[in-house]
């Protein structure tokens, strides 16, 4: 009696297709303006909440988020990552002296060492995302996606 072929699914030829099919996603998460602006609202929202006193990392999870939101966006408009260096480190100090210049206001206004450490943060999640740039570009450019 003969194997019927037709309920059969084709065997993989390797780990390629599924390697392609995670690279595909990943281009189409990449290139997605809807995507990057949920992942905006999501870490605008996150960064409202009142955890920053209960949560010791919170703020640092917060400037590490929205600088990487920040160098995304940058990267969308075709900005170098050296160029998104100096945007991210210009928007980052700026938001620093706000703080210091409105301490009671809206803000929290923390000491040198927390102005410090926002911007290693801040630093920290460009370093982020130019390496996952980095890392996933020979990918990119070997499959076209």
């Amino acid at each position: 009696m003969a194997a019927r072929t037709d309920t059969v699914s084709p065997p993989l030829e390797s780990s390629a297709i599924q390697s392609r099919d995670w690279r595909f996603w990943l281009g189409m998460a990449t290139d997605s303006t809807q995507l990057l602006v949920m992942a905006t609202l999501l870490v605008l929202s996150l960064g409202v909440l009142p955890l920053y006193e209960p949560i010791w990392w919170w703020d640092i999870a917060m400037h590490t988020s929205c600088s990487a939101i920040i160098v995304l966006w940058l990267f969308r408009l075709r900005v170098t990552a050296g160029g998104a260096l100096l945007v991210l480190l210009s928007v980052s100090v700026g938001w620093e002296v706000l703080e210091a210049v409105t301490p009671h206001f809206v803000l929290m206004a923390g000491d040198t060492v927390d102005t410090v450490g926002d911007i290693v943060s801040n630093t920290s999640g460009w370093a982020l995302v130019v390496l996952a740039r980095w890392w996933f570009e020979p990918f990119e450019t070997s499959t076209g996606y």
